[in-house]
């Protein structure tokens, strides 16, 4: 549980950063006549990219790690799809609630300001 508590903790951290770091990126793209939607999309994608790469090589790792300490099971399956499906979704509701403030910044930026930032 606390492994869990501090994956959350480093998404948190991890996307509430990106868009603040692509700031005057983000701005020279609105800018040059970027929509507010081309801008969600953008930010969106890349939260999604990262998760979805988190989520396939932490499936990996689960299978292979249950494979291992499946003799210490008692009643549990190692490869249960209902618990992957079910943390993976949770994962992956947590990486949008993350990206979700900055993206919100982001989309109603100034292009002025940013571009008078450096």
């Amino acid at each position: 549980m606390e492994s869990l508590w501090q994956d959350l903790k480093y998404a948190f951290r991890g996307f509430r950063r990106t868009p603040g770091q692509r700031f005057v990126e983000i701005g020279v793209r609105m800018a040059l006549g970027a929509t507010r939607g081309n801008t969600v999309s953008m930010v969106l994608g890349h939260t999604a990219k990262w998760t979805l790469l988190g989520g396939a090589l932490g499936l990996t790792l689960a299978l292979a790690a249950g494979a291992q300490l499946e003799p210490m099971l008692f009643g549990v399956k190692p490869a249960n799809p209902w618990n992957f499906a079910a943390v993976f979704i949770f994962l992956i509701g947590v990486s949008l609630a993350a990206a979700w403030q900055p993206l919100r910044r982001a989309a109603n930026m100034d292009p002025s300001r940013a571009l008078r930032h450096d």
